[in-house]
C-alpha cells in the first residue's frame, strides 16, 4: 500500500500536491543511490562473484517492486517518474561497480602485474571513476527530487529528458569504445 501511494493520481494531482523540502529529498536520494554504488564498489573486490550477486539481488528486488506498482494499475505514473533520472543512476552504478571490479582484479593480479600498473595510477583512475559516479548520482538525485513527481512537469517532458540522457550516454559509449584504447 505504501509503495503505490506515491504514484496514485489523486495523491499527485495538482490540487493535492504538497511541496516538500527539496534539499532534504535530494540528500536522501543521493545518499541512498550512493550507498548502492558503494556496495557494488566493495563487492567488486570479489571479482565476478560479488557484483553479480548484488546486481542479481538488486534486479530481483527492483523488478518485483516495479512489477507490483505496474500490476496495481499505476504504470502510467511510474514510467514517467523514473525515466528522467534512470540513465544517470544506472550509468553511475555501472561506474562504481567497474571501479571495484578493476581494483579487485588489480589486487588479484599479484606483485608482477602491480609493477606494470603502479598504485598511484590505479588509485587516480579509480578516484576519477568514483567521482564521476558521485556527480551522476547527485544530478540524478536533483532530477528525482525536483521534478520527477512534480505535477506541473508533463510526462512528455519527462520522457524527452530521459531519452535525451540515454542518447547522450549511448553516443558517449560508442565514442569511448571506438577509440584505439578499447579497439
Amino acid at each position: 500500500q505504501e509503495l503505490t501511494r506515491g504514484y496514485q493520481a489523486e495523491i499527485i494531482s495538482l490540487g493535492r500536491y504538497q511541496p516538500r523540502d527539496l534539499w532534504h529529498e535530494v540528500l536522501f536520494y543521493f545518499l541512498n543511490n550512493s550507498l548502492v554504488g558503494l556496495q557494488l564498489f566493495l563487492a567488486g573486490l570479489l571479482p565476478v562473484v560479488g557484483p553479480l550477486l548484488l546486481l542479481l539481488y538488486g534486479s530481483l528486488s527492483l523488478g518485483s517492486l516495479m512489477g507490483h506498482i505496474y500490476a496495481s494499475g499505476l504504470g502510467a505514473a511510474l514510467w514517467p517518474a523514473i525515466i528522467g533520472h534512470s540513465a544517470l543512476e544506472l550509468f553511475a552504478t555501472v561506474l562504481a561497480a567497474s571501479a571495484g571490479f578493476r581494483l579487485g582484479l588489480w589486487l588479484l593480479a599479484g606483485i608482477r602485474d602491480r609493477q606494470i600498473t603502479n598504485p598511484g595510477t590505479m588509485f587516480r583512475h579509480l578516484a576519477h571513476l568514483l567521482m564521476l559516479a558521485l556527480v551522476l548520482y547527485g544530478i540524478g538525485a536533483l532530477i528525482e527530487a525536483g521534478w520527477s513527481h512534480h505535477p506541473l512537469v508533463s510526462a512528455g517532458m519527462r520522457y524527452g529528458l530521459g531519452m535525451t540522457i540515454w542518447v547522450l550516454f549511448i553516443a558517449y559509449g560508442i565514442y569511448v569504445f571506438r577509440t584505439p584504447r578499447y579497439a
